[in-house]
């Protein structure tokens, strides 16, 4: 039997970047909101509930994906991983487990489904996408240990200039 998987689609961000009273996740790509695009990735991938992460003010977010996913609301914006842990009571008790940014409308299902693959093939506890890129400033660094495997993810802001002249970079995709 395979275990249930579930997505975490995270949406509590301000995205004050952008400088825009919308929040960055709705944002229209191709007549669609941003997020929208990365339920649909999470879907089709085969991930069998999507869990989308929400600010306490998120109800535009709510508004626009409607009752085709589930809510859970980060209370303070702690970054990353509570945003994570205000899933978890929605999420299986086992299985595989993905997290995805709500701004990134261009992952594809296939590469969710070959994550996947890789994952369970692995036995895996972790597994992380990453890229390589010609021009990785601003970027999170990932730094491969003496096997191969990931050591490290390094924010630019931490990294020296060894670091800094990697450029594998994390893509801020995740199994668990």
């Amino acid at each position: 039997m395979i275990a249930p998987s579930a997505a975490v689609v995270l949406a509590a961000g301000r995205g004050s970047r952008m400088h825009s009273r919308l929040p960055k996740v709705l944002h229209p790509l191709c007549g669609q909101p941003m997020i929208s695009h990365v339920v649909s990735a999470a879907r089709d991938a085969g991930f069998g509930s999507i869990v989308v992460v929400v600010p306490p003010d998120g109800d535009e977010i709510t508004e626009a994906l409607g009752e085709s996913v589930a809510y859970a609301v980060q209370r303070s914006p702690l970054g990353g991983a509570d945003a994570v842990l205000s899933a978890r009571a929605l999420l299986p008790a086992t299985g595989t487990v993905a997290v995805l940014c709500g701004d990134v409308p261009l992952v594809r299902p296939e590469t969710l489904s070959r994550m996947q693959t890789a994952h369970a093939e692995a036995a895996a506890r972790v597994t992380l996408l990453t890229a390589r890129v010609s021009s990785p400033s601003g970027l999170g660094r990932v730094v491969r240990g003496p096997d191969g495997g990931v050591a490290a993810v390094v924010e630019e802001a931490d990294a020296d200039e060894q670091t800094l002249a990697l450029d594998e970079i994390n893509a801020g995709i995740y199994l668990f």
